[in-house]
């Protein structure tokens, strides 16, 4: 008998790529793995460059403080594969999961799958099985043409569009958007987070008959002491006024407050089919929780953990730190190769104090030595040390680190990762 461990090992050689976008493939053993092609319960899925994660463990918090029992499906994992299945907030276990891919096995028959495809398809068996009320299904890579969209979404979120995966996904934000905004279904509501969209947004949503909502016009927040405020120029089932005051978001970051306000946008476009309450709006935003979103693990001295890997994450970052009591700071960094790298350090660079860069030992990863010559020529005169793993950049990090200083450590969910699975 297969465990987990042994099916993850199968599905990683299946395939000849590791990436084969597209939905011909994955839609025929939806066909044959669901009835009638469909789940059987109202479907959420959240696209876009940065915020993906955050906004969907938002979603979920608040249906289930609403009394849903809900599967949520995100990915990649810091840790634990179980990580990117949950149900009601938990990790789905090895067992629950086992039978999920042994299912997707006997429904492929011949069919080729990635390991992204096998691991999507699994989600959609075990919160099938699980007999949920609703799903919420975080985009992998792209939207148009990702596992995720070969099931039809109720309702849609764009959190962001930045440029990542340029590879696939093109090299302009108007190519990308095209893409995010794939997961648009016609006459289904969809909410778009990010203030200055490509047009491809709004051509997409206009072309299918999508119901768009877009911050700053449909709907939008403003911060005030206190919390935030929220308008909408169309549902508002809440009664919420401009004067109201929803306090922060447990997730820590300016930003998260424009990814609380597309939530709960996209939750009014929802609220004859699922609704909740306010209180349920205002305890789901601040007991919300994701690992490795601006995580601060220690305190002396200070640690914090963020996936940050592209060029709008690692400004955002930037902001978190100077946002924060100034102290000497110290980066733990690593990125994979195919990551815009000098951006991400430009967009950082004046934050940290001292770099160490490591290696990541994983396809795509790249040597230390190799990131320290990309890094250099990007940090003026500031300190940079070398070491082969993430976790002996970390054990240098607090031998250089007082009390009062703060490490730092981003470049990718690999490298965040890494430190978080390390014994506390």
């Amino acid at each position: 008998m297969r465990s987990l461990e042994d099916w993850l090992d199968f599905t990683s050689s299946l395939h000849p790529v590791e990436v084969d976008l597209g939905l011909d493939r994955v839609r025929e053993v939806v066909e044959r793995l669901l009835p009638g092609g469909r789940l059987p319960f109202p479907v959420i899925t959240v696209a876009g460059t940065n915020g993906k994660g955050s906004c969907v463990v938002m979603l979920e918090s608040i249906l289930v403080a609403a009394g849903y029992s809900v599967g949520c499906y995100l990915s990649p994992h810091l840790v634990r594969f179980n990580e990117r299945f949950r149900v009601s907030g938990q990790e789905s276990t090895d067992s629950a999961l086992v039978l999920a891919y042994r299912a997707v096995e006997k429904a492929r028959g011949s069919t080729s799958l990635t390991y992204f495809e096998f691991a999507t398809l699994a989600a959609f068996n075990l919160f099938s099985t699980q007999k949920i009320d609703v799903a919420i299904l975080e985009t992998g890579l792209g939207g148009r043409l990702d596992a995720v969209n070969s099931v039809d979404a109720d309702a849609a979120l764009i959190t962001s569009i930045g440029l990542d995966h340029t590879a696939l996904l093109g090299t302009t934000r108007e190519e990308v958007g095209s893409e995010k905004a794939g997961v648009f279904r016609p006459g289904q509501p969809a909410v778009c987070a990010d203030p200055d969209p490509p047009v491809t947004i709004h051509q997409t949503a206009e072309t299918i008959g999508a119901s768009l909502w877009q911050v700053d016009k449909d709907y939008g927040y403003s911060l005030v002491e206190g919390g935030w405020q929220w308008w909408s120029s169309g549902e508002n089932p809440w009664g919420l006024k401009g004067s109201d005051v929803i306090p922060r978001p447990g997730l820590s970051g300016e930003h998260q407050i424009g990814n609380s306000a597309a939530v709960v946008a996209l939750l009014s476009t929802v609220s004859k089919e699922i609704p909740v309450g306010r209180s349920a709006i205002i305890q789901g935003l601040k007991t919300a929780s994701l690992r490795g979103r601006l995580e601060i693990i220690s305190h002396s001295p200070e640690v914090i953990i963020d996936v940050a890997h592209n060029r709008d994450a690692a400004k955002q970052l930037s902001c978190f730190l100077q946002e924060r009591h100034k102290r000497w700071t110290v980066a733990v960094f690593s990125m994979l190769r195919d990551k815009a790298i000098e951006e991400v350090v430009k967009a950082i660079g004046d934050s940290i104090d001292l770099w160490i860069v490591a290696g990541i030992d994983d396809p795509r990863g790249l040597e230390s030595e190799f990131l320290a010559r990309v890094v250099k020529p990007h940090i003026e005169k500031k300190p940079l040390y070398c070491r082969e793993s993430v976790a002996e950049a970390y054990l240098l990090a607090h031998q250089l680190a007082d009390d009062g200083d703060r490490i730092v450590v981003f470049g990718s969910f690999h490298t965040a990762g890494a430190i978080l699975a390390l014994p506390k």
